[in-house]
């Protein structure tokens, strides 16, 4: 059994990765178990967000994603090639 908000439980994976265009960078605001980054094919930079430090721990994939514990509200992350990506501000 899944939780209140899981894409997993809800069927939604699949109809949801198959509306997301080609793109070299995906990225995930709040990952929680992480459903649609699991099962999507992999970007060349996958970036996962989440505020809870222990959706985090328990995250596995079988691609490399960058691991992000912080608030995806705050706009700003640094990657590690150095290069920058800000969230679009909320409306």
């Amino acid at each position: 059994m899944g939780y209140f908000g899981s894409k997993a439980t809800s069927g939604l994976c699949q109809a949801i990765i198959a509306m997301m265009p080609p793109h070299d960078t995906y990225i995930e605001s709040h990952l929680g178990g992480g459903a649609i980054m699991k099962r999507k094919p992999p970007a060349l930079r996958n970036i996962g967000i989440d505020l809870n430090p222990k959706a985090l721990a328990k995250f596995e994939c079988h691609y490399p994603v960058q691991l992000i514990n912080d608030c995806a509200m705050d706009r700003k992350h640094k990657l590690p090639v150095g290069q920058e990506f800000s969230l679009p501000a909320a409306s």
